[in-house]
């Protein structure tokens, strides 16, 4: 008899299946995100390695890097200060602190929506496996659901990040192409 009751109160718009299937294609779209960021991550540090190639080619051939012609003699010799090969632009600088900023931030939303995740499923599997009363199904539901909007609220920010992260690229390879 005790059980009649039990299927009386299950409420149909918590059915733990629908809210699996949430879950699995939250990490699905987080997945595609992760590969993309991956890739753009992958470029980003191939450009900068090509700059920081460039800029020491640069230092020892002349300024090579920035396509500036070797001073001529007869200026060098009346200039009392020998003439330092330029520095990489503060634009440039200020783009690869900027992917080093995006680049940490994505590590830390990973590894927080791993974590949502995880709770995620394990709140899920304890509601679909253990008899709660409907207090802590109540309670159970209620961190269930805030972990689902958790885990979509990190997808949304990562995918803001991967945003951020492919507009540093197109500038640097603008920089870098000129």
């Amino acid at each position: 008899m005790g059980n009649c009751k039990k299927q009386d109160r299950k409420r149909p718009e918590l059915d733990i299946n629908e809210l699996f299937k949430i879950i699995k294609f939250e990490s699905k779209q987080f997945q595609k995100t992760s590969r993309e960021i991956e890739g753009l991550l992958k470029t980003s540090k191939e450009l900068m390695q090509r700059l920081l190639t460039a800029k020491n080619n640069g230092s020892l051939n002349g300024n090579t890097f920035f396509n500036v012609a070797a001073t001529p003699p007869a200026a060098v010799a009346l200039s009392p200060i020998p003439a330092a090969p330029t520095p990489v632009t503060p634009l440039i600088q200020i783009i690869v602190k900027d992917i080093a900023r995006i680049a940490r931030q994505i590590r830390i939303k990973q590894a927080e929506r791993r974590r949502s995740l995880v709770l995620a499923v394990a709140i899920a599997t304890g509601l679909r496996e253990t008899n709660l009363s409907e207090e802590n199904e109540g309670v159970a539901f209620a961190g269930l659901f805030s972990q689902i909007g958790n885990i979509a609220r990190i997808n949304s920010e990562l995918r803001a990040l991967r945003d951020e992260l492919n507009a540093d690229i197109v500038l640097l390879l603008g920089i870098t192409a000129g």
